[in-house]
């Protein structure tokens, strides 16, 4: 990650853009990551800091932190936030969680902040156990219904004591995403759609399907 940071902000400190976004896996915030994680953000927000050759990373994360405290400085530096971000919450129909870096150049006076999810889980509950309406728009009877897991039966009947149901839209499943498509089982050839394969004995990843 090092390495991969440094190159990006010598690519920075020549082209002075605008404005970046960087993506990684969200464990970069556990608590056993909270310095290192500290050291990519401080680079990020003063590239023209660089590390010396033979510098340990811990003295160079020194440097930019003294730098840091004392506020305003000249040259090349950005502002930035970062955030952990669920892909289902903003429509994919995914469980994927990263954490995201943005950074506005510190010259421009951005004014921005992360968007607010659009979807959630809790929507999806409403729309499954609640009010049947997920299984009333994909046309499923009753009888092939799946039961409740018992895991969400708590969470569920708290949410039946709500006034009013959630503001966001439902998390999509792959129900949602896929249903409209042929039965890959029973057209060989996929009804036409490139690599729509009934793939015998395939398993779901487990944590990452939206349903």
């Amino acid at each position: 990650m090092t390495a991969h940071v440094s190159r990006h902000r010598q690519r920075r400190r020549q082209l002075r853009p605008k404005a970046f976004i960087f993506e990684n896996v969200r464990g970069l915030l556990r608590q056993s990551f909270a310095r290192y994680f500290e050291y990519i953000y401080l680079q990020l927000s003063y590239p023209e800091i660089t590390r010396r050759k033979g510098e340990e990373w811990t003295d160079h994360h020194g440097r930019l932190e003294r730098s840091h405290t004392r506020g305003k400085r000249d040259g090349l530096t950005y502002n930035v936030v970062f955030t952990p971000i669920n892909a289902a919450d903003f429509g994919v129909p995914q469980r994927r969680e990263r954490v995201f870096l943005v950074g506005f150049r510190s010259d421009l006076g951005a004014d921005w902040s992360f968007p607010k999810p659009t979807h959630s889980i809790e929507s999806l509950l409403w729309a499954q156990w609640i009010t049947d309406a997920y299984w009333e728009n994909h046309r499923i009877a009753k009888r092939n219904r799946p039961a409740m897991p018992e895991r969400l039966r708590p969470r569920v009947d708290r949410m039946r004591d709500e006034l009013f149901e959630p503001e966001t839209k439902p998390w999509l499943t792959v129900r949602d995403a896929i249903s409209d498509l042929p039965d890959p089982e029973k057209r060989a050839d996929g009804g036409g759609f490139k690599n729509h394969r009934f793939q015998p004995g395939a398993k779901p990843y487990v944590g990452h399907t939206a349903a």
